[in-house]
């Protein structure tokens, strides 16, 4: 939780900022620097906080578990594990103002320690047996230096359970997902999805809500203060 009136301030700055079309990196610099933020206070405000225009379409986008019964998911799969990674790592996760969770973690691309990993991928995995989607599609980047061993943790962990899916490996992930014309898109990466034209399950929130019941930090209030 982040509770010291410097950011509180932030938010309101930065926010006006933003609906006003200032570039967004250069806001967060000055803000920062303004009210002297922390690197997670920044992180948060670059993830966290968006203009109206856009939270109004995203959680346009967002549907819930009870939708998913019989159709396919195309799985951001770093970008859900990551944040279940963050989450097992005691890393602050919030609720952004657009809806999705995110965190503020940095992780951009570096190893993560397999055991966390094997463990994400674990709960991951019975969640999605509970979903009854038609069928599962993890989607990984190749480049990433643990695509192979996330790949092998995949499947040897989902083949025990009563899922249908497939391991589809891409050069950019993103590229593929930005493709999908049917079906569901699991993510919370916000490129994705403004430009997706079918619904969206932000399912690493759901996933550890299911697991934990977690009071997740939500943005939103910042902008009421």
């Amino acid at each position: 939780m982040i509770t010291s009136k410097s950011f509180h301030l932030a938010v309101r700055d930065y926010v006006f900022l933003l609906e006003n079309n200032y570039p967004q990196k250069s806001i967060l610099k000055l803000v920062g620097d303004r009210y002297s933020l922390s690197g997670t206070e920044r992180t948060v405000l670059y993830r966290g906080i968006h203009i109206q225009n856009n939270n109004i379409k995203r959680i346009s986008k967002r549907i819930s578990c009870r939708e998913v019964k019989g159709l396919d998911l195309h799985i951001d799969t770093f970008n859900v594990l990551l944040t279940v990674v963050s989450y097992l790592r005691g890393n602050f996760v919030f609720t952004s103002t657009d809806g999705y969770l995110r965190d503020a973690s940095e992780f951009h691309g570096k190893n993560i320690k397999k055991d966390l990993l094997t463990r994400a991928i674990q709960i991951f995995a019975e969640f999605l047996d509970t979903l009854f989607a038609k069928t599962n599609h993890f989607i990984i980047d190749t480049p990433h230096s643990q695509s192979q061993y996330i790949s092998k943790k995949i499947n040897a962990i989902v083949s025990k359970l009563d899922i249908h899916f497939d391991i589809i490996e891409a050069e950019s992930a993103d590229k593929h997902l930005k493709k999908a014309a049917y079906g569901i898109l699991c993510t919370s990466d916000s490129i994705l999805i403004d430009n997706a034209d079918i619904p969206i399950l932000d399912v690493a929130k759901q996933c550890l809500e299911h697991h934990f019941h977690p009071d997740f930090e939500d943005l939103k209030n910042y902008l009421n203060n």
